[in-house]
């Protein structure tokens, strides 16, 4: 008698997509949470600080200065 149990196959496969859909949820929150970082550490670099921006005025003014005075 070859009996086909229809109750572990449909067990096997919504466990299947339980698991592989939290897999991809994980993924995709990790993705997110790493694009994240990733935009906010180069927000931080094409921001100059305050000290750069200041030394930068500072710098462009001694030139203006310099090439007045020539």
């Amino acid at each position: 008698n070859a009996v086909f149990a229809y109750g572990n196959f449909i067990q096997s496969i919504v466990n299947f997509l339980i698991i592989g859909s939290s897999v991809y949820l994980f993924m995709r929150l990790f993705e997110t949470l790493f694009n994240r970082a990733e935009q906010q550490e180069e927000a931080k670099i094409k921001q100059p600080s305050e000290e750069v921006q200041i030394l930068r005025e500072i710098r462009d003014l001694l030139k203006k200065e310099n090439e007045s005075a020539s």
